[in-house]
């Protein structure tokens, strides 16, 4: 490097970096600790925030002081026994990339339903530490470190890269169900899809799979993400009131609720594909698709019913499949969280 650049390197000031970059990381990894709290302290889109911080300010003292400014933040909410959502009602699990132009999302699930976004895919900290001891330990260890950031790490060879952490992000955030990107242009992701489904029904965990770009709203746009989500949070509202033992519709079903359960039934010519797992109620056409027609295009969108739904869904017969295409226009939500800066 020092031929190529025609430069000498200086390990004293590389340490120094190196330094500031573990102190960043670690604050990282600590407030993912903070997050396992109920109430979670912090909304679901920080995360990736702070993974996009980490990407611009590792090595920096500005890095550093935003690191541990977040983390003192949750400790001071937890010590006060506040969350992100004042009245918290499930906590979910986003474990694949969020939509980049849509990360309002969160915010909009928290407000609507009281559900929380315990630990996103970006939000994982899963990035390792780097001994500056020796220039060899540096570089092994940076090169380490770079293998081990989201996606390089859970994408870059057998499925059980992805799933240890899957499940690792299931068993240790204490969420009651998973949302997973089912991202159009990701094959090797959707190629673990089966391995999640599987995961999901072993721990009783709702799991909704839901197609879009991550990078581009035109296949399918914000509404239609934002559409697919509710319908999948109606059809768990046997599960949340068996977590809270009282129903969050109750108040979503009132005033713009109503309004927004209408034009839910509207059609659209672009609704993007569903994938429950677990047992469903289903509110409209229960008619099976023709056999000949496809269940994959975006413009005829199909939920199919497990065979072998949880114990809270028992007795709900046999499996059944669904047609959905509503889409509720609203607009986004970006909403600061009162008491927190973050």
């Amino acid at each position: 490097v020092e031929e190529v650049c025609n430069t000498k390197m200086d390990w004293d000031r590389c340490r120094e970096a190196i330094t500031l970059a573990n102190d960043l990381v670690e604050a990282f990894i600590a407030e993912n600790e903070m997050r396992k709290l109920t109430p979670c302290p912090h909304p679901g889109k920080l995360g990736f925030y702070q993974f996009m911080s980490i990407c611009a300010t590792s090595g920096t003292e500005l890095g550093r002081d935003l690191g541990q400014f977040i983390l003192n933040d949750s400790k001071r909410l937890a010590a006060e026994k506040k969350g992100a959502v004042e009245d918290e009602k499930a906590r979910i699990l986003m474990y694949n990339p969020d939509p980049f132009y849509d990360l309002g999302v969160h915010d909009w699930m928290e407000d609507e339903f009281g559900a929380v976004t315990a630990l996103t895919f970006f939000g994982h900290a899963t990035q390792t530490m780097i001994d500056p001891s020796t220039p060899e330990t540096i570089v092994r260890d940076y090169a380490w470190k770079m293998m081990n950031i989201c996606m390089a790490r859970q994408y870059r060879g057998p499925h059980e890269f992805f799933m240890d952490d899957f499940i690792t992000a299931i068993e240790g955030w204490n969420v009651d169900a998973v949302i997973v990107p089912a991202l159009i242009q990701c094959k090797h992701g959707q190629a673990t899809h089966g391995f999640v489904r599987e995961a999901c029904r072993e721990r009783e965990k709702p799991l909704l799979l839901v197609e879009f770009d991550p990078m581009d709203a035109r296949p399918v746009s914000i509404d239609n993400i934002h559409s697919t989500i509710e319908e999948w949070m109606e059809t768990q509202e046997p599960h949340w009131q068996n977590l809270t033992n009282r129903s969050w519709r109750s108040e979503h079903s009132r005033g713009r609720g109503k309004k927004k359960a209408s034009l839910f039934r509207r059609q659209t010519a672009q609704a993007p594909r569903m994938i429950f797992s677990g047992g469903w109620r289903f509110v409209s056409d229960p008619t099976p698709p023709p056999l000949s027609s496809s269940k994959r295009t975006r413009s005829s969108s199909w939920a199919i019913r497990s065979t072998d739904p949880p114990q809270w869904f028992s007795g709900r017969g046999r499996p059944s499949w669904f047609r959905t295409d509503g889409s509720p226009a609203w607009a986004r939500t970006f909403r600061n969280r009162k008491g927190s800066p973050c």
